[in-house]
Parts: structure tokens; sequence; C-alpha cells
């Protein structure tokens, strides 16, 4: 994820996740980020996934609108 690119500050705090017209939008919370950049997003209470990001680039604390190709989503259950 990138500021700028596929992301953006959020516009509302309310976690949600769609899938419109091939693309994954997103909106969560950053939880926590480690040291490496790999950042731990809340999409619920019990819903929280990690993205591979620059380090420096998010806060803890910010709500963020992410806008991927759902053809990059991989997903491990």
């Amino acid at each position: 994820m990138t500021m700028g690119l596929n992301t953006k500050p959020a516009t509302t705090r309310r976690c949600a996740l769609e899938d419109r017209d091939g693309r994954v939008l997103m909106t969560g919370l950053v939880d926590a980020i480690d040291l490496d950049g790999l950042v731990y997003f809340r999409l619920g209470t019990d819903c929280l996934i990690m993205l591979e990001a620059a380090p420096g680039q998010f806060e803890v604390g910010s709500w963020l609108d992410l806008d991927l190709d759902a053809a990059s989503v991989v997903a491990y259950l």
C-alpha cells in the first residue's frame, strides 16, 4: 500500500470492505505497524489484516481508504 497511489486518508471512521468492478475497496484503522513496515489494518472488532507498506508512510490510529486491484489481493485463511 502506498499513500497517494492506492491509499488515502479516509473520509469516514467506519470500517468497510467491498468488491466493486474488479476492485477491492477497504476502509479501516491502522492498528499497529512493525519496524519493517508491515501494517496491521483493522476492518472490524474481530477482523485484522496485514498489509505490506514502506516504513514511515503510515501512523497508528490513522483511518485509511484503500483501493486495490482484486487480482493483487491474496488471502490466507
